[in-house]
């Protein structure tokens, strides 16, 4: 079992547009049904809170936890950055393999 973390994505200085988000907080807690699967949490961040980490933490939190095969965890964390980065070619745009790492967290 591994102990519950926060993933935080932060698109990063620049003019902050309305229309999409700058980053987001994901809380991962472990199953207590499979050792496949985790609770994961997404937290979008907002222009008001000018991606506050303390804030991300809390809404992520409070917001509702979805059961995740852990192998899917990359390609869901590669479509939360594809988001945030609507308007990027899609050759600079975020790759799965990139997100690969965090299976280090989860054995």
């Amino acid at each position: 079992m591994f102990k519950p973390f926060f993933y935080h994505y932060n698109k990063g200085p620049g003019k902050l547009a309305n229309s999409s988000p700058r980053g987001f907080t994901v809380h991962f807690k472990p199953s207590d049904i499979s050792q496949r699967h985790v609770w994961m949490s997404v937290a979008w961040c907002s222009p008001k809170d000018e991606f506050n980490k303390k804030v991300g933490r809390a809404t992520a939190q409070e917001k509702d936890y979805k059961l995740v095969l852990i192998r899917m965890v990359p390609g869901l964390i590669t479509g939360c950055v594809d988001h945030c980065n609507e308007g990027v070619p899609w050759h600079e745009a975020g790759q799965e393999s990139n997100y690969y790492w965090i299976y280090k967290y989860f054995f």
